[in-house]
């Protein structure tokens, strides 16, 4: 571990769907067709594009009320911090994956511990789960930059669900390494999801950054 900066260790320990676009158009003939032939194609026209659009708004409306949940993990309580105000915005259902035997309270000995992890592939157990899984169609995923990566414990919450058909919305908090690529990572591993746009905060730029969070959750529109 010494041969790597330990403040790029700790990014800030502890912090869309895209949308249903449905065009319906109505098919032409060819040749003018009779008086009553044009009435009748355009009211069947009219009637699909009726149909079509019910089925639209329907889909966006399940999309919309779908249940959501902010599943999170934190050290110094940075990234605990965004998932708070993630669950005051949207009224999402709150997760923070503790985990079964906590990480040292030292920041030292915590990045020790961390690189170890890593190197071994690790998956550190955590405490009870999200509840009705299967139900949840929106997942804001939250934690901090540790070495480069997502951190153990979160690869071992992601490994332990099925992602299929959800939406995944990343934000992470960091010291100086941004992203690391990690939404690129949880598309890997989350397989069958849609990851959307994430946030990722700098140590520097807090608390004044946690402003940023209503912004972000407007424009992703779930």
């Amino acid at each position: 571990m010494k041969e790597i900066d330990r403040r790029s260790f700790l990014g800030l320990s502890t912090a869309g769907v895209a949308s249903l676009l449905l065009a319906a158009c109505g098919a032409q003939a060819q040749q003018e067709p009779a008086a009553s032939e044009a009435s009748t194609t355009d009211n069947e026209t009219t009637d699909n594009e009726s149909a079509d659009t019910v089925e639209a708004e329907a889909t966006n409306s399940a999309a919309k009320n779908g249940s959501a949940a902010v599943v999170w993990f934190s050290w110094s309580g940075n990234t605990a911090g965004v998932a708070e105000r993630i669950v005051s915005a949207t009224g999402a259902q709150a997760f923070e994956v503790v985990p079964e035997v906590a990480y040292p309270e030292v920041y030292e000995d915590c990045t020790d511990v961390a690189l170890q992890e890593q190197r071994d592939g690790t998956m550190p157990a955590y405490q009870g789960d999200v509840d009705g899984w299967d139900g949840v169609s929106v997942v804001y995923l939250g934690y901090p930059i540790w070495w480069m990566d997502l951190p153990q414990i979160i690869k071992s919450f992601i490994a332990d669900h099925d992602w299929a058909g959800k939406t995944v919305v990343p934000f992470s908090t960091y010291f100086s390494s941004g992203w690391s690529d990690t939404p690129e990572k949880i598309a890997d591993t989350c397989a069958g999801a849609t990851v959307a746009e994430g946030l990722s905060l700098a140590q520097g730029d807090l608390p004044d950054a946690y402003t940023q969070i209503d912004g972000w959750l407007e424009g992703l529109a779930l």
